[in-house]
């Protein structure tokens, strides 16, 4: 009989990293969990880069270095292969954000597809992901879901965003390669959903290539679960999904109060987990139709997963089926998994220093909104210096 899944060895979550190597990744989460210094940390960053001030050297080793696999897709090649070591997939994120131009998304859109091509026939890199507003404005998004009158170019700009989808998820099919559409703010995340559907029901009809995003601190996320296994069955189609929490807390809460309009997302933290641990039993009992990917930093969902998995006769490794967790963060969870035979995963952000330190910004304000997030990595980074220690 097997032992139980323990997502908590800390020897096996940090057996790549020296003594020395995990006493500074330590000291660098001990500066984010620091509240004046996380807020005051960004604005300091983006001065000493107007300023033409040295930093990028310094951030290669610290904050991008830690949480980013390289600038180009050959310079993660390393930490692809790293991972791969011990089971553990990658799933490249061309996280370049913050330029909103045609001549950008058309940028983007080739290089997502470069990630898709340099992902095919490799089983270090199970999957390729963009965000959707990489690829359109969140403006023209959000009128579409307004139901505003668009002008001409904008008409025409939303054309070459449908093209912009269509061509990645085209070529997502043609390398055999499923792809994850990332999740946004719920007041333009609808004409996204709609456009996911679209193109899950057109290269989906054989296999899940295409996965959308359902963050479920939503109070609809279970209602957008259930009617996307409803249209996937109506339809003979396969449908995906990429599970989180959610990761515009605070704006979604201010927007609402701003507007004053009742908050689309949960009162509490409890409801988000009932939420998300509600979906896994109705994935499992829906496997036929719907691939899903676990991406959560939450322990407890990971485990009952797992206990999930069991209770219905799923293979740790069936590949409908996926864990995942950020780079940098929650090996505990990633490396006990992979050890375990599940299939797990990190998500592996990439792009030029300069231009990925707004996803760095925009992640360590995801962690101050995750109530503890940064002090638990310091919890199980402290705790396996301590036992080596003995």
């Amino acid at each position: 009989m097997s032992e139980p899944l323990n997502l908590y060895d800390t020897s096996i979550a940090f057996k790549d990293y020296s003594t020395k190597e995990l006493k500074k990744i330590a000291f660098l989460f001990s500066l984010m969990n620091n509240p004046v210094l996380s807020k005051i940390g960004p604005l300091l960053i983006k001065t000493g880069l107007a300023l033409r001030l040295p930093i990028n050297n310094i951030l290669r080793k610290t904050l991008f270095g830690h949480f980013c696999g390289g600038e180009s897709l050959i310079g993660c090649h390393q930490k692809v292969e790293k991972l791969y070591k011990h089971l553990v997939g990658s799933i490249l994120n061309y996280s370049v954000e913050g330029e909103y131009s045609n001549k950008s998304f058309d940028q983007a859109a080739d290089e997502i597809q470069n990630s898709i091509r340099f992902a095919k026939n490799k089983a270090s890199i199970p999957f390729a992901v963009f965000k959707p507003t990489a690829l359109v404005s969140y403006e023209i998004l959000n009128k579409i879901q307004l139901k505003s009158e668009l002008s001409e170019s904008e008409k025409n700009d939303w054309i070459k965003a449908r093209e912009r989808y269509d061509r990645i998820c085209r070529e997502a099919y043609i390398m055999n390669v499923p792809v994850f559409i990332d999740a946004e703010k719920t007041w333009f995340q609808n004409p996204i959903d709609d456009l996911a559907l679209e193109m899950m029901k057109k290269y989906n009809q054989s296999k899940c290539i295409v996965y959308t995003t359902i963050q479920f601190y939503r109070k609809d996320s279970i209602q957008l679960l259930n009617t996307l296994i409803e249209e996937a069955r109506k339809g003979s189609f396969f449908t995906g999904v990429k599970m989180v929490r959610g990761a515009y807390l605070d704006e979604e809460n201010e927007r609402s109060k701003k507007f004053n309009y009742s908050t689309p997302l949960h009162s509490s933290k409890k409801d988000t987990d009932s939420s998300f641990n509600d979906a896994l039993e109705i994935i499992c009992k829906n496997k036929d139709v719907i691939s899903a990917c676990v991406a959560s930093h939450n322990e407890e969902s990971c485990m009952l997963m797992a206990q999930r998995m069991t209770h219905h006769q799923i293979h740790r490794q069936d590949k409908h089926i996926y864990f995942s967790q950020l780079l940098g963060m929650s090996d505990h969870i990633t490396f006990n998994l992979a050890k375990d035979g599940y299939n797990s995963t990190k998500y592996m952000p990439y792009g030029p220093v300069e231009s990925v330190l707004p996803y760095l910004f925009r992640r360590a304000e995801e962690n101050r909104s995750i109530s503890g997030q940064t002090g638990r990595e310091l919890i199980m980074i402290r705790r396996e210096i301590e036992r080596r220690g003995r």
